[in-house]
């Protein structure tokens, strides 16, 4: 099939060309925030984790605290 550039085809190519154009723009765009939005979550579930094993870990300490005060009490 030969592509003749008339009237009726050029206005044709030149809106396909610009719809091409926009789809594309719009899935990187949209690729572009789905990561950023996966990335920032990831980040944000690693401080939630961060922060209960600090939690975890004074809460032991101040329980062994307490147990080892209960034995050197229970001691003398």
């Amino acid at each position: 099939m030969q592509l003749a550039a008339d009237e009726k085809t050029v206005p044709r190519i030149h809106l396909l060309g610009t719809l091409l154009i926009v789809l594309v723009l719009t899935l990187g765009l949209a690729a572009f925030f789905s990561w950023q939005h996966l990335t920032d979550q990831r980040a944000s579930f690693g401080r939630i984790e961060q922060v209960v094993r600090d939690q975890m870990a004074s809460r032991l300490n101040a329980e062994m605290a307490s147990a080892v005060s209960f034995i050197e009490f229970t001691r003398f």
